[in-house]
């Protein structure tokens, strides 16, 4: 999957972030949300983010 035409690696990783925050306070907030759905995101985000070649080079070169 090529996103770095769509999508920058700081952008995949700050939704990552959140994502993985929120689940984290689960306890603490009265959201309702299907947990397991954000975690398939969340494992989604984090599989993109592990190949640097789903970037532009410019991208890939900043992450080195």
């Amino acid at each position: 999957m090529h996103v770095g035409d769509k999508v920058s690696y700081d952008a995949v990783s700050e939704a990552y972030c959140l994502l993985t925050s929120y689940i984290r306070e689960e306890g603490k907030i009265a959201a309702e949300y299907n947990k397991d759905k954000l975690q398939e995101l969340v494992v989604f985000l984090a599989d993109i983010m592990k190949h640097p070649d789903n970037f532009n080079k410019d991208v890939e070169q900043k992450g080195e």
